[in-house]
Formats: C-alpha cells, structure tokens, sequence
C-alpha cells in the first residue's frame, strides 16, 4: 500500500513538473520523449487498476463523448494527407505531436481522478495554478531588465505605448491573458492563503495585465472583480484592497515606467483616445476596441462551409491549426476563395467554439457546450446544497474560461490556461461526496 501511494505521489509531482515547464518544448526536444514517458506511465498506473469509479452523471456522459470524438479525430485526420487538392503532407512527427496536443489535457481528466483522491489534492492543484501565474509575470518582469530569454520564446515589436511585450514562463504572451482572470478567482477565493499571501499572489496577478498588455488579460481582470465584489465580504475586500494599495504604490516608485503601459493598455483595450489638448498621448494602435475585436471573432460564424464534409466531420486534427501544430501557406487566389482549395479553410479563427467545427464539424462544439452547461449546473447545486467552497470556485472559473474560448483559440488544450476546466470536470466525476 505504502508503494503505491509513493508511485502515485510520484507520478503526480513529476507530471505536474513537465507541465510547468512545458516552455522548453520549443527549444527541446527531449521535453516530449521526458513528458512521454511519464504521462503514458501515468495513464498505464490508471489503466492497472482495473475497478476505475465514477460519478454516473450527464457530466460524465459528455465527457466520455467528447473523449471518443478526440480518438475519431485521430483516425479522421488520416482522410486528408497527400490529396492532390490539399496543401499537407504526411509528416509522422508532426501527426503525432498533434495528436498529444489534442489528448493532453482532455485525457489528464482520468489521470487526475486516479491520482488525486481528496478534496485536498484538488486544492494543492489550485495553488500550482496560482502559483504558475505568479511565476510567469516574475519571468516577464525579469525580461523587463536583463532582456529576452530564448526559450520563453520571441518576442515583436510592442503592441502599443509603453514597455517591450515578452513571453512568460507560461508560454505565448495570449496564454497569461486567458487565464490570468481565473487565477485572480482561485486567489480571493482559496481559504488556503491568509491575507499577506494573498496580497502578494494578487498584486503580481495584476502587474503581470500591464506586463502582457492583453486586451483579454484586462477584460478578464475586469471580469474577476465583478465576481469578486458579488463573492466576498467587504471586510476581507478592504484589507486586501489595503495592501493592494501599499504594494501597488510600492511598484509605481520602484517602476514608474508600468504606468505609461497601464493608461496605454486601458486606452486601446476600451477605443479611449487619451489627449492633452490637441496632442493624442497614447496612440490607439493598429487594432479595435476589445468589443469590436469580439464581434469580429464571432462572424466567422457566418461564414458558409466549403461543403457536407466540414459541416459534419470538419478537417481534423489540422483544423485546430497552429495551437494543433499546424501551419498553412497558400497562393493569394486560394486566400481570396477557400472553395478553390477546401483546405485553406482551416486557419485559425481565434475562437475555440469555431476551431473545434474546424477540426470535427457542427457537434464537436455542441458537444463541449453541452460538457461546459452539465459541469457548471452540478457545480451549482453542489455550492447551493452541500455548501461545497470548492464546487464554488470551479463554478466561477468555469463561467470566465467559457467566455475566453470565445476569443482565445487553443487555450481548451493549454497545458496551464486549461487546468481548472479540466481538474472540475474531474472533481465532478469523482464517486465521493461533494466536499469530502
């Protein structure tokens, strides 16, 4: 008994290491041969215990669905390789990192139910979670003053007025935006952290907004003190919002440079043209307004498909484009027309819902609405009835990473953005009682 509780432990501190680290998979190879190993060991360590419990629910059921239509995508995608009408070759590798993109994190679902068995491991995970996000705007931070780190990945020209925009320890500089309101929720929320602790997590959440200078990690930020002020009690509010204060006013007089990136990144996120007198202080940049940029990623909608295929089976693994590791070049005149080749349909469209149609059709995302709508209806009544704190956060984080994959393609697959969406459906599949 005593090895298997050892095994187990050691499986879930070394999968939760690689994951933290999974930026060195641009620059390493190694990085996938050491993540294979221990997640396929992981998966085996599951599969070994022959009587795997859970909780009979509608959660469960579109779950499981979604899992079988992953493993027909698979299959699927082989439909598309060498056809004369097509720009992709069979490139082994390629399909199966693809492959491990797409199964990942839908996948960790079965091993966190084996490996985690209290309520105190899904908590222990939270805090990883919190933690990575605090870390990622330390390294962005870090960058500010010794430059670049070659394997946090490059970085562009700045986005608009104020500081150079650098890749964290989290990945592309979209992955702390997607995520960043969700840590913000898991913090306020933990009863795990006193007060400094909280402080401290916080203040480095909000910094690292003004770091990234994401119009998603602002909304988000917005998004989390909606909740936040509806969720908690004034009295913890103010003394935090007390030592906010004190280490924000801390940071402007060590760092006065962040305040030209905060107007910056307020003025181009809500289309606020920022004067004094005649002169524009800080330009709007070269995109919309947040509402703008969201109505757009939405219109794709509406765009007709290429024929029955795509509406029902989509394109496969391929569809979910470069989050999948794929990437696609053409001519301008099939740029002008996807019809005149079906397969330059599938860029990204910067909306998970749609990528999803792109990859396995229509029911691939009605089915993972219909996971997200289950998943949060039974958290909702395990907070209500059983008075469940951590049903609670799940329900709020949920309710914001449903809103993000509207604008945030690949963040479903994320190793780090996704781990609370992934780690509730576990905790909603587990047979125990709700808070045991």
């Amino acid at each position: 008994m005593l090895q298997y509780l050892e095994i187990r432990k050691f499986l879930l501190i070394s999968l939760m290491t690689l994951i933290f680290f999974h930026f060195f998979k641009e620059e390493y190879s190694v990085y996938y041969l050491l993540l294979s190993i221990v997640y396929i060991s992981s998966l085996l360590f599951v599969i070994s215990d022959k009587e795997i419990y859970f909780y009979n629910s509608p959660t469960a059921l579109f779950y499981f669905v979604l899992m079988l239509y992953f493993i027909w995508l698979a299959v699927w995608t082989l439909r598309f390789y060498n056809l004369d009408n097509n720009i992709i070759d069979f490139d082994l590798r390629q399909y199966l990192v693809g492959i491990g993109r797409m199964m990942l994190m839908p996948l960790i679902v079965l091993i966190f139910l084996k490996l985690l068995t209290k309520k105190e491991d899904y908590e222990k995970i939270i805090l990883f979670f919190i933690f990575a996000y605090c870390i990622g705007t330390l390294t962005m931070l870090l960058q500010q003053f010794v430059g670049n780190i070659f394997f946090f990945g490059n970085f562009g020209p700045p986005r608009f007025a104020g500081l150079n925009v650098y890749p964290s320890s989290l990945g592309n500089i979209t992955v702390f935006g997607s995520g960043v309101g969700m840590a913000l929720i898991c913090c306020f929320l933990n009863d795990k952290l006193n007060l400094f602790l909280k402080g401290i997590a916080v203040s480095l959440l909000i910094l690292g907004v003004f770091l990234t200078m994401q119009k998603s990690a602002l909304i988000n930020l917005i998004i989390a003190v909606l909740i936040l002020c509806l969720t908690i009690n004034i009295r913890s509010l103010l003394g935090l919002f007390l030592i906010l204060i004190s280490l924000i006013t801390l940071l402007f007089l060590v760092y006065p440079g962040i305040i030209t990136n905060i107007l910056s990144l307020v003025s181009n996120t809500l289309g606020l043209d920022i004067r004094f007198g005649d002169r524009s202080l800080l330009h709007l940049g070269i995109y919309d307004s947040i509402f703008n940029r969201f109505i757009d990623r939405q219109l794709d909608w509406l765009r007709p498909p290429s024929g029955v295929v795509e509406l029902l089976f989509g394109w496969g693994i391929p569809g979910g484009s470069q989050a999948m590791g794929y990437s696609f070049t053409s001519s301008v005149d099939m740029q002008m027309d996807h019809r005149i080749n079906p397969m330059i349909s599938i860029g990204t469209t910067h909306n998970q819902y749609l990528d999803l149609y792109q990859m396995g059709g229509i029911f691939l995302p009605l089915t993972l609405m219909g996971l997200i709508i289950c998943a949060n209806i039974q958290l909702f009544i395990n907070w209500i009835q059983f008075n469940d704190r951590l049903s609670k956060i799940f329900f709020f984080l949920n309710a914001i990473f449903t809103i993000n994959l509207f604008v945030a393609n690949g963040v479903l697959f994320q190793p780090i953005a996704s781990i609370p969406f992934w780690l509730s459906i576990s905790y909603l599949l587990r047979p125990n009682k709700p808070g045991e």
